[in-house]
């Protein structure tokens, strides 16, 4: 054998290795891309079920965002401060979710935070402000759910 017909298979083999490690390292991309989807869904769930665990085991809260949900002219002014940090940090969640609602667990989050917002004229009284600061897709999705 000659070293051309040596080289020639030395190439073939190479460019064969390059073709595998390429194949290996998309599926692991792939395979991490779903580990930091399934990641970012878990830490969403966990700071929904801390709000939603706050406001549940605190009577005052709970009434708190009852009557705010209903209309804000319910709450006094250091109750309406309250009511808003709420409101905003779901906002958030809702902008969050938006963005990567390829993913149908984001997707799902999206959707019931829509609703939240249709059933809760309280929550429109503060995200009327929003407009300037979201997405407008965005904005007329959770806007106009429900109306």
């Amino acid at each position: 054998m000659n070293w051309e017909a040596f080289g020639a298979i030395a190439e073939f083999i190479g460019s064969v290795a390059v073709i595998i490690t390429l194949l290996f390292l998309i599926a692991q991309i792939r395979h991490n891309s779903k580990q930091l989807e399934s990641a970012n869904s878990w830490a969403m769930t966990q700071g929904l079920m801390q709000i939603n665990s706050e406001i549940s085991s605190d009577s005052e809260l709970s009434d708190i965002w009852l009557r705010g949900s209903e209309s804000l002219s319910n709450l006094n002014e250091s109750e309406i401060a309250g009511f808003r940090s709420h409101a905003w940090t779901r906002w958030n969640v809702a902008l969050y979710a938006y963005e990567h609602q390829g993913s149908a667990a984001f997707r799902h989050y999206f959707d019931v935070l829509a609703e939240m917002i249709a059933q809760s004229p309280g929550l429109r009284e503060v995200y009327e402000s929003a407009e300037d600061i979201t997405p407008p897709e965005l904005y007329r999705t959770l806007m106009s759910t429900g109306t």
